[in-house]
This record gives C-alpha cells, sequence and structure tokens, in this order.
C-alpha cells in the first residue's frame, strides 16, 4: 500500500489502463474491518477489481458479495488496516 500511495497503481480493463485511488483502495479493505464479506455494490468498481487481480478479494457472483480470498486474508487486511493507521 506505501507504494500505491507513494507512486499510484494502474489496472488495466480491456486495453485502457485506469489509475487507483489509495484512499479507496483502503475503504475497501475497511470493509472487512469487522465483517467476512461486503455486499459487491459496497466498493466502487475500479478498487473491486484491483483486490480481486490481487487475489486478496473473491467475488461469489450468486451471493452478490465480495470476500477474502483464503481464511488467512482476514487477518493480514486487519494487521494492513492497523499497521496503516500507526503510520498517521
Amino acid at each position: 500500500m506505501r507504494y500505491v500511495k507513494s507512486f499510484g497503481d494502474e489496472i488495466k480493463i480491456g486495453k485502457k489502463e485506469y489509475p487507483v485511488n489509495h484512499e479507496n483502495l483502503m475503504n475497501a479493505l475497511y470493509k472487512f474491518r469487522n465483517a467476512d464479506n461486503s455486499g459487491s455494490g459496497e466498493i466502487d468498481g475500479l478498487s473491486k477489481r484491483y483486490w480481486i487481480g490481487k487475489n486478496v478479494l473473491f467475488f461469489d457472483p450468486v451471493e452478490d458479495i465480495l470476500r477474502p480470498q483464503s481464511k488467512a486474508d482476514p487477518v493480514a487486511i486487519r494487521e494492513v488496516l492497523k499497521r496503516c493507521r500507526n503510520e498517521k
């Protein structure tokens, strides 16, 4: 996340590249601070695609929810959020 905050990042959708916003990415992770899943409409589309592409989140189209990719990811997400909060 430091890299994205310092230098930015992009995701490619089709042939076009879109910049991702550090704050939006962090807000997406905050949805999982106290929950195991989130409605797909609660997270902006670019952040959703970014985290799915990084294999952090998984989209369940049947339930229309996002959830961490593995059982270890919620712990990692909470640790990242705690570290980012401590850096401020």
